[in-house]
């Protein structure tokens, strides 16, 4: 295995230790700190020392304001000096890892295996171990997704192997007791729920797979159907038949303004702007997959907005588009500190966007896009005199 470690020079200032710095400061940490962060690439396969280096001077260090070194593990001898290494969990996705697998291809060199990725967290300064873990907690690692390297770390996993196997489920046999088991931490459905997916297997005469059970959960969920908004909920003698359409829905009706384009006819909203152009609107209910892992939770968030508003976009040619989210995951760090973890999936995902879309022009944010107002007229949106 080949450990490559790439650091900003020494007589350089490091961006990213600064900003931690400022971090490990907002958490109320008052001791002087010097910070620096350096990437680990741990690469495994038969690779000739030539092609490590080429690998190094072509890929992943740039040389005027990086160094790299190999296969070093420095240990924290001097006094003040903590060294903090931090991977991924087995398992993890990390795209980094994906895409310096593919500069290694691009540059010809087909014997590289694996890839796997670190950080290397140097702080010098007089820190208790209070402190110290306090920092790895709040700032330098989620546990849902990495972990602190105690040991050699592993870059290749042994293979997984599956065996297919189809398990009907005897739904048909069971009583009101053994369906809320079979639901609970599996399916989440609720017992009338799981009655009526009894009954539907029913009438078709026979028992369901798991996929077919799994299918329907999914599609049954919170996240899917937003069972929340649109349940009876009853508040003393007064019940409320769908939070969404007795709020919402209701009021906006009722004001029936008219610069309301298009209200709750597809998965975003269309108003009037200024008699020229059109806004549009979408909002997404995704701040908490985004606070348990940023990058992964954000993604999802903004993948769920982008196809929402495109379709009502695609036909626009004059707009400008920039996405833009923000949830800040105040237990665990300070809203600057989550703001730069959650900030490269905004970036990504708007690179994404603006290539997709790249014959077009979008302004859009939080979810909120502009199009011209005589295209929402030519949509049928809003009948222009």
């Amino acid at each position: 295995m080949h450990r490559i470690t790439v650091s900003i020079k020494a007589d350089l200032p490091d961006p990213r230790g600064v900003a931690l710095q400022r971090d490990i400061k907002d958490l109320g940490i008052s001791a002087s700190i010097q910070a620096r962060v350096s990437d680990i690439y741990l690469l495994e396969g038969s690779l000739a020392e030539a092609e490590v280096q080429r690998i190094c001077q072509e890929l992943l260090c740039d040389p005027v304001v990086q160094e790299y070194s190999l296969d070093d593990r420095p240990a924290a001898t001097e006094e003040g000096v903590r060294i903090i290494e931090v991977a991924h969990n087995p398992g993890v996705m990390d795209p980094v890892e994906e895409s310096v697998r593919k500069g290694i291809r691009d540059l010809g060199i087909r014997t590289a295996e694996s890839v796997k990725t670190a950080k290397r967290y140097l702080l010098q300064g007089d820190l208790s171990s209070e402190a110290v873990s306090t920092i790895c907690d709040k700032l330098l690692v989620n546990p849902v997704i990495q972990h602190v390297v105690r040991e050699r770390e592993v870059v290749t996993l042994p293979s997984a192997i599956y065996h297919l196997s189809i398990e009907t489920i005897p739904l048909s046999q069971m009583n009101d007791d053994e369906l809320l088991e079979l639901s609970k931490h599996r399916l989440w459905l609720n017992l009338e729920e799981m009655k009526r997916v009894q009954d539907h297997f029913s009438k078709l005469g026979r028992d369901p797979t798991d996929a077919e059970l799994e299918t329907i959960a999914q599609t049954w969920s919170e996240h899917c159907v937003h069972k929340t908004f649109r349940a009876k909920i009853k508040l003393g003698d007064t019940v409320i038949d769908s939070l969404i359409k007795s709020t919402l829905m209701q009021v906006t009706t009722e004001l029936d303004k008219p610069w309301c384009l298009s209200v709750f006819r597809d998965n975003a909203g269309v108003i009037d702007f200024d008699g020229e152009w059109a806004v549009c609107f979408k909002v997404e209910t995704h701040n908490h997959p985004s606070a348990v892992e940023p990058y992964g939770g954000a993604a999802t968030g903004i993948g769920g907005v982008e196809p929402n508003l495109s379709p009502i976009l695609m036909c626009s040619a004059s707009a400008l588009r920039i996405t833009h989210m923000k949830c800040y995951r105040w237990e665990c760090s300070t809203p600057a500190a989550y703001s730069r973890a959650f900030a490269p999936v905004s970036l990504t995902t708007a690179t994404a966007s603006a290539y997709q879309h790249s014959t077009a022009r979008y302004s859009s944010t939080s979810g909120m896009s502009a199009i011209p107002w005589s295209t929402a007229a030519q949509w049928g949106f809003y009948p222009r005199a």
